[in-house]
C-alpha cells in the first residue's frame, strides 16, 4: 500500500509538471482568472462511441472587444461550438472540463479569455489573431478525446486519475498461475487483461509472438504488471496502456523498440534497498569460473533470498545469447551487489534493485548501452496496426 502511495504521487507530480496538462482543484473551484487547469469529472462507464458537446464561454475586461469578439463567434458557430462572451469576475478560473452523461454523450466546457487585442487564451494554450486553423485543430482534438486532449506524449500514457488509480491496483494483483514453459502468445490469457480492457497487439508484436518463444522465467505470485513486464521483455516486447478517445482503456502489446514508453518492468523502491535485501550487501567468499551466467544469477538469488530476472530480449538486441553466455569472478570475498555487477557486465547488463507493484523485491539484470549504439539496433515497431 505504501509503494501505491508512493506511485501515485509521483504520477500526480509528473502531470502537474506537465507544459498541456495541470490537475487539481476540484470542478468549480474558483482561482485567479489565469492559465490553470484541465479537469475531469468521474465520468460513468461509457460505451461504444462518444457524442461530445462543446460549449464555450470567452471572459472579457472592462475594455470591450467587439471586432474581434465577432471574429472569433463566427468562427467557433462554424465549428458548432456554443459561444457566450461575457465579462469576466476577475476570480474565474481559465479551465476546460468535461463530463460524461449516461453512456453516450460527453459535454465539454471550456472557459477562456479574450484579451484586448483579440488573443484567445485557455487554460493551456492560447490562440493569437490570424490562428483560426490552429484553433480548428484543437477543437477536432476535443471533439475526439473530451478535455483530457490526445494521450499521444503525456507522461504515464495520458492517463487520467481515474483510469491509473484503478490500472494500478489491477495490476498489483498476485499471478496465480504459472506461465514458464508455455508459448508466450498463449499464455498471455493468464494475465487476465480483459479486466483491464481489451488486447491489440501491434503487428511488430504478432511478428514475434508467431514463432511461438516460450516463457523461461517463473513468474508465478509475482504482481501481474511487473511479471507481464518481465514476460514480453524475454523476447524484447513489452506493453502499455492506451487511453482511447471514448475514455475506455486498451492494452497494447507492442515492440519495446516502438514509439512511446512501455510498462516498466518494476518500480524504484520506496525504501533502502539494504532494508529490502540485506544479504545485497552482506559480505561473502565468491569463486566464479567460466559458469553459466543464467545459472549464476538464478543461484545468486537463492542465496540472498529474492527472485532474480534477465532481461534476455535487451540482450539478445546486443547480440547477447544469454543461454551460453558463461561468466567468470576472481576468488575473493565481496558482496553481491559488486560482483553481479562485475558479472553482469560481462554480458553488457546491470543488476537493479526493483520492486512490483504488490511491493515484492527483485534483482533484475537490464540491458545496457554500449559505446556501438547496439540498443538503438532493436526492431522498430511497424506502421501496420
Amino acid at each position: 500500500m505504501h509503494l501505491t502511495v508512493l506511485l501515485l504521487t509521483a504520477f500526480w507530480g509528473l502531470l502537474l509538471l506537465s507544459p498541456t496538462v495541470s490537475l487539481g482543484q476540484s470542478p468549480g473551484a474558483k482561482g485567479p482568472a489565469r492559465p490553470g487547469s484541465t479537469k475531469l469529472t468521474a465520468p460513468a462507464k461509457p460505451t461504444g462511441e462518444l457524442n461530445t458537446e462543446i460549449a464555450m464561454e470567452l471572459l472579457t475586461g472592462p475594455e470591450g472587444v467587439g471586432l474581434q469578439a465577432q471574429k472569433w463567434t463566427d468562427l467557433l458557430q462554424r465549428l458548432n461550438i456554443g459561444v457566450t462572451i461575457r465579462r469576466g469576475q476577475g476570480t474565474e478560473e481559465l479551465e476546460t472540463t468535461e463530463e460524461v452523461v449516461g453512456r453516450s454523450l460527453r459535454r465539454v466546457t471550456v472557459i477562456g479569455r479574450m484579451e484586448r487585442n483579440g488573443t484567445l487564451v485557455f487554460a493551456d494554450r492560447q490562440f493569437k489573431d490570424g490562428e483560426a486553423d490552429k484553433l480548428a485543430v484543437w477543437v477536432r482534438e476535443l471533439k475526439a478525446w473530451g478535455a483530457p486532449g490526445s494521450a499521444e506524449g503525456k507522461p504515464l500514457w495520458g492517463l487520467t486519475r481515474e483510469q491509473f488509480g484503478p490500472l494500478f491496483t489491477a495490476l498489483q494483483g498476485e499471478l496465480t498461475e504459472e506461465p514458464q514453459g508455455q508459448p508466450l502468445g498463449e499464455a498471455l490469457r493468464l494475465w487476465k487483461l480483459e479486466e483491464v480492457g481489451p488486447l491489440e497487439i501491434t503487428a511488430g508484436a504478432k511478428a514475434v509472438l508467431e514463432n511461438k518463444p516460450v516463457v523461461v522465467h517463473l513468474l508465478k505470485g509475482m504482481s501481474r504488471g511487473t511479471s507481464l513486464a518481465i514476460a514480453l521483455a524475454e523476447v524484447d516486447l513489452g506493453f502499455r496502456p492506451q487511453r482511447m478517445a471514448n475514455g475506455t482503456l486498451r492494452v497494447d502489446v507492442v515492440t519495446r523498440g516502438g514509439k512511446g514508453e512501455v510498462w516498466p518492468v518494476g518500480w524504484p523502491p520506496d525504501r533502502a534497498v539494504n532494508q529490502l535485501v540485506p544479504s545485497y550487501f552482506k559480505f561473502t567468499d565468491i569463486d566464479i569460473q567460466e559458469l553459466p551466467f543464467q545459472d549464476v544469477v538464478e543461484t545468486a538469488g537463492d542465496l540472498m533470498g529474492v527472485p532474480v530476472f534477465v532481461d534476455r530480449g535487451g540482450l539478445k538486441g546486443l547480440g547477447v545469447d544469454v543461454s551460453a553466455a558463461r561468466v567468470s569472478h576472481p576468488a575473493k570475498k565481496t558482496t553481491w551487489s559488486i560482483a553481479l555487477r562485475t558479472l553482469s557486465a560481462q554480458v553488457q547488463g546491470s543488476p537493479e534493485i526493483l520492486m512490483d507493484e504488490a511491493g515484492t523485491p527483485f534483482l533484475w539484470i537490464k540491458a545496457v548501452r554500449t559505446a556501438r549504439g547496439a540498443v538503438e539496433k532493436r526492431p522498430r515497431e511497424g506502421a501496420g496496426r
